[in-house]
């Protein structure tokens, strides 16, 4: 490896480009000319190369691809001879605005986040309060970046826009200001906070209000709570994925919901009636003659809400199952008498059902 690029920036192989970002903003600010009053030729010609270094190690390391590429070989195109510090790569986007030569100030982005809730909850609304890691405008500088005296000035370097030209041969090649990172200004002084930044993360409480018949896996959205955007002073949203527990009753298909019910024989056999609990209250579900175990009946509009706009809903699929009476010791069958019989399941599901109801009471 000709050059370490994580040496002359004083990093660790391992930093994020937002780290690796202040690392070289606190460098280029301690060496760079306009910073080197009062200090002898030689200390200035010193400092002008390592500011040289310093931009170019950064150069190469901000870059995604550059950066994945120096990594595994060593060098990044060739060692970047003839180019002026960028691979034949980036020619194409320095000749078009993009990539690494484009001017574009980084956006703040939106956060998002996931909450758990039963589904009681959902259908009949409920409020929760969160708590989560968001950029605000930093407190100690009062969201300027620099500390006392310090200032923000027009980069001398490209004069204020953001991007230096370079000729090589016939070409003029336009790339992102090295001193300022494209943003055409310097600071002095960078806030020991926010290293510049405008910013601090810091924990955020909100108090969320989920509509009614809010539905699992979608996104509910909470506007201008996310994080603060230095440029624009405006803050970003925050994108909540509401999921519901699971539940040991019903099982979900959008508005559709799922359970299962028991019967027994004689129902089975000769048909009739069955209390079902539902999320609107009990319901009778009618067993047709000759119901066999694992038919699907339905209950329509007895679901959960179709969306969070109007009160109609889905429907309640119940799966019947048919379920074998206790028989006693002795019992031959040869006088088939059901009432004699007892189903152990069936006075579990009245009991459960029973459960079911006053959750929603």
């Amino acid at each position: 490896m000709s050059e370490d690029y994580y040496k002359i920036l004083g990093v660790d192989k391992s930093i994020s480009a937002k780290d690796l970002k202040k690392e070289y903003k606190k460098l280029a600010i301690k060496y760079h000319p306009d910073k080197q009053h009062g200090k002898t030729d030689e200390e200035r010609k010193a400092s002008e190369v390592k500011f040289k270094e310093i931009n170019n190690a950064y150069d190469i390391l901000s870059d995604e691809g550059k950066r994945k590429e120096y990594d595994t070989y060593g060098s990044v195109g060739g060692n970047n001879q003839g180019f002026g510090g960028s691979s034949p790569f980036d020619i194409f986007s320095q000749f078009t605005g993009r990539g690494h030569g484009s001017q574009q100030r980084p956006t703040a982005s939106n956060i998002r986040l996931q909450i758990s809730i039963n589904y009681y909850e959902a259908f009949k609304g409920c409020e929760k309060e969160i708590i989560y890691r968001a950029n605000r405008s930093c407190k100690v500088c009062s969201g300027k970046g620099h500390g006392l005296n310090g200032k923000i000035e027009t980069c001398t370097r490209c004069g204020g826009h953001g991007q230096v030209t370079a000729q090589q041969g016939f070409f003029t090649l336009r790339q992102t200001c090295p001193s300022c990172s494209g943003q055409g200004k310097t600071m002095s002084n960078p806030c020991g906070t926010c290293h510049g930044e405008k910013v601090s993360t810091e924990n955020v409480k909100l108090r969320v209000k989920i509509p009614k018949g809010f539905q699992d896996g979608k996104i509910l959205n909470v506007s201008n709570m996310g994080n603060h955007d230095p440029h624009s002073g405006k803050k970003t949203n925050v994108q909540i994925i509401i999921r519901y527990f699971e539940d040991d009753f019903y099982k979900f298909r959008g508005p559709h919901m799922m359970c299962s019910v028991p019967i027994g024989l004689k129902t089975a056999i000769y048909g009739g009636k069955v209390k079902v609990p539902t999320i609107h209250g009990e319901a009778n579900i009618t067993i047709p003659k000759g119901t066999n175990n694992g038919d699907v009946l339905k209950l329509s509009g007895k679901g959960f809400y179709n969306s969070t706009r109007d009160n109609s809903c889905g429907d309640l699929y119940v799966t019947v199952s048919l379920q074998l009476p206790k028989v006693e010791d002795g019992d031959n069958g040869e006088s088939f008498d059901e009432s004699k019989f007892t189903y152990e399941s069936l006075d579990e599901f009245s009991a459960k059902s029973k459960e079911v109801l006053n959750r929603l009471k």
